[in-house]
């Protein structure tokens, strides 16, 4: 949690709120759109957390989610970042479909980096894995990501997880 990006986002005129995924701060059945963008990985209590993005959402609304893929690929850098988990298809469509949400699409991203972060990952997490990247790398991953766009790999084992769900109604 970060009071600061709460701040930030209020400077900017958004709706904003600090607090924890399980118990949400906001009222049922009031949204359109939620965001999970790489949250879920983090609660322990998933399930919790799924059920009340599905609780704020108004019926027809979507959800977005973002998860770290495969558990093969656990490694030091996930205990670093607080990870208690990464997902399978599997296991996140029937986290969001317990939830009580329909699930509209599920997609891989990263299907290209993959092979380089199993090699990466094998190893003990340096201080300096966790700062930011040189510019030509973050190009080199860019391109990469725009080539990957452009293939048909979506349903491939990647690093990550994309899910579109919508609440019922």
């Amino acid at each position: 949690m970060s009071p600061d990006a709460v701040a930030l986002a209020r400077a900017y005129g958004v709706e904003a709120y600090e607090g924890d995924a399980r118990y949400l701060p906001l009222p049922a059945c009031e949204y359109d759109l939620a965001l999970a963008l790489d949250v879920l990985e983090h609660v322990e209590d998933d399930e919790r957390a799924a059920a009340e993005v599905a609780r704020v959402l108004r019926p027809g609304g979507t959800v977005l989610v973002s998860v770290p893929c495969d558990m093969a690929l656990w490694s030091a850098h996930d205990v670093a970042l607080g990870r208690v988990r990464r997902y399978s298809r599997r296991t996140l469509v029937e986290l969001l479909e317990d939830a009580g949400l329909v699930l509209e699409r599920v997609w891989s991203r990263g299907v290209l980096h993959r092979p380089l972060l199993r090699l990466l990952r094998n190893r003990t997490v340096r201080r300096e894995d966790l700062a930011p990247l040189h510019p030509l790398v973050n190009e080199a991953l860019r391109m990469s990501a725009a080539l990957e766009r452009r293939l048909p790999v979506a349903s491939w084992p990647g690093v990550w997880l994309f899910a579109r769900a919508r609440r019922p109604g």
